[in-house]
């Protein structure tokens, strides 16, 4: 069947290591826009991850952020839906997981208002101790996760971390996921981190894309859709068609339809070169 909707995952699967993509790359997604086939990009990233990456790419549609608790108008640069963390939900989430994980550090992705939101070093909420692996000076507000979740910021995701980990992430997602049903879902964005990510329950990829396809009366094999890790699992079983990256996470290899080169090979573009002669381009 003609794919109608396209969706990508950006790290590690669209974007180069530096965050960069080819003019090729760039080209490719004008001519599927040009050709009639919607593109999004569907990402972890919460908004004040996004400008850079609209401007590189020139994408002017929308955006699955968070992992799937925001629908983005990238050209508008507006938030047009929401799934957002009951706080208490987040308290009952946070006292579990500390409790159950030796270690565990939190912090939380909240969605401002206005401008705000699209700023790198507003909208993050974090604990003492709790750091990216290049850690950014200038970012030093730190309270207590019980602190910042009486803001009243709609929260997108809870983060995890542990500083000196005694297991693999995703052996610790499988120690904790079934304690969190009904409450959160939970994930990762890489094996090369431990930083486990929790968005409302029943909101992913997959589930937002779902609703796009709906809302433009499309049916599943309809759509196609590429990711490399666990955060993008949902959207590679719902969709018609899926691929993954090669090297990407084991579980995305086991469930996606095909394997396409690194970034770096821009094997995106290449797929939906192919995706576009079907068409008739």
């Amino acid at each position: 069947m003609t794919i109608k909707l396209f969706a990508t995952d950006l790290d590690g699967t669209l974007l180069r290591p530096d965050h960069s993509v080819s003019d090729f790359t760039r080209e490719t997604i004008q001519r599927a826009v040009d050709a009639g086939i919607k593109v999004v990009f569907a990402t972890g990233r919460p908004t004040r991850w996004l400008p850079p990456v609209v401007e590189e790419t020139l994408h002017a549609d929308l955006i699955i952020a968070a992992n799937g608790s925001l629908i983005i108008d990238a050209k508008n640069r507006e938030v047009s839906d929401i799934w957002q963390i009951d706080p208490k939900v987040a308290k009952e989430v946070t006292q579990l997981l500390r409790a159950r994980v030796p270690g565990a550090l939190f912090a939380v992705e909240v969605l401002l208002d206005g401008e705000a939101k699209w700023s790198h070093l507003e909208g993050y909420r974090r604990e003492p101790g709790f750091e990216e692996r290049l850690r950014d000076p200038k970012s030093t507000t730190y309270k207590s996760i019980e602190d910042w979740l009486s803001y009243p910021e709609p929260i997108v995701k809870i983060l995890l971390r542990v500083i000196n980990p005694t297991l693999h992430v995703d052996e610790q997602i499988s120690l904790i996921e079934q304690e969190l049903t009904n409450l959160v879902e939970v994930t990762t964005t890489g094996s090369h981190d431990f930083l486990i990510e929790m968005s409302p329950y029943g909101i992913n990829k997959g589930s937002t894309l779902a609703k796009l396809a709906v809302d433009m009366g499309l049916s599943a094999a309809e759509v196609a859709a590429v990711g490399d890790m666990p955060n993008d699992l949902s959207m590679l079983e719902w969709v018609g068609r899926s691929a993954t990256i090669s090297g990407g996470h084991p579980a995305a290899a086991a469930i996606a339809d095909r394997v396409i080169p690194k970034p770096t090979e821009d094997g995106v573009a290449y797929w939906l070169s192919e995706i576009l002669a079907e068409v008739g381009e």
